[in-house]
């Protein structure tokens, strides 16, 4: 998501600070105790076309967690699932390096 000539230190007018998740917030995990619709939460990033499929996927709780290949949270921060992308099946590496804003440290994009 992030490149050198990518100005991603300012979302939704606020200004915006880069971290890892694991040292902003200690108690993260990925899943918590069960995965539901309701867990999505659309924050600042213009990616509502994501975060509904990541709804509607979550209605099938087992079908949802099987997406993903790291079941606990590694202390490297990346997170690996697998994902059909024009139809064909990809195995995608997530690092946990997220935006905070910088007025509040609050995580810019999380779910609930």
């Amino acid at each position: 998501m992030y490149w050198s000539d990518n100005n991603l230190h300012s979302l939704a007018g606020r200004a915006v600070d880069w971290g890892r998740a694991r040292e902003r917030i200690p108690n993260a995990s990925i899943f918590g105790t069960e995965i539901t619709p309701n867990d999505v939460d659309q924050g600042a990033l213009g990616d509502c076309y994501f975060l509904a499929s990541c709804s509607a996927a979550a209605e099938f709780n087992s079908r949802f967690s099987r997406a993903f290949v790291t079941t606990t949270y590694p202390e490297e921060g990346i997170i690996v699932m697998r994902a059909r992308v024009l139809g064909v099946e990809k195995t995608i590496a997530i690092d946990d390096y997220l935006p905070f804003y910088t007025w509040n440290k609050s995580l810019l994009y999380f779910a609930k």
